[in-house]
């Protein structure tokens, strides 16, 4: 499916705002695609699909959670089941299959341990594209432009304190991920350089 048809195929699931969202954060990472010498194919697909549910009721998410078989947790909170929904989804009814498309998709509100190049630009645009504001942004901005595993650790210790705050479930995924670009900081792991 080409970009036209899958930018429709969002266009029709999500309201206006969340539209418009899709779109920058498509735009941002295009930016870090070509700064990271990531695949902007690639990153333009998981970028203009991120949210492909993300405005679908509470009630059709959990019906898609029970479907897929996902975990219990995924029940009730929208924040972290669209991301996994829409994963499968892509797989199951537009025939997606590259699998780092899909991961950085079903990771993009939590990130994971050993996120791949794509997965971190994905993760990173989600937060910094131009329409968010919040505290410290303008410096993840320009961080993220300048050594995207710190950028992606401060985007990290930023969820965490968010979702502290607002004693809501904070997926392990999340911790693994920080803790994860904490051991490696410096490091040259095979994640850091590549993008197919």
């Amino acid at each position: 499916m080409n970009e036209a048809a899958l930018i429709e195929q969002v266009r029709k699931r999500l309201k206006d705002k969340r539209f418009k969202h899709t779109i920058s954060v498509q735009q941002e990472a295009l930016r870090l695609s070509r700064l990271y010498h990531c695949n902007i194919e690639n990153a333009s697909t998981a970028a203009i699909l991120h949210d492909l549910c993300r405005d679908d009721s509470i009630e059709t998410l959990n019906s898609y959670v029970k479907k897929f078989n996902l975990d219990n947790i995924y029940l009730n909170n929208k924040s972290l089941s669209h991301a996994k929904v829409a994963a499968l989804i892509i797989q199951a009814e537009l025939n997606i299959s590259h699998t780092e498309v899909i991961n950085a998709i079903a990771f993009h509100t939590t990130g994971r341990a050993n996120m791949s190049l794509l997965e971190k630009i994905i993760f990173l645009s989600d937060m910094i594209e131009e329409n968010r504001k919040f505290d410290g942004i303008n410096e993840l901005r320009e961080l993220a432009y300048k050594d995207i595993d710190s950028a992606c650790l401060m985007a990290l210790d930023h969820t965490i304190k968010y979702v502290i705050e607002k004693k809501e479930y904070l997926h392990i995924d999340t911790l693994l991920a920080r803790n994860n670009l904490i051991i490696n900081k410096g490091g040259n792991d095979e994640h850091k350089s590549k993008c197919n």
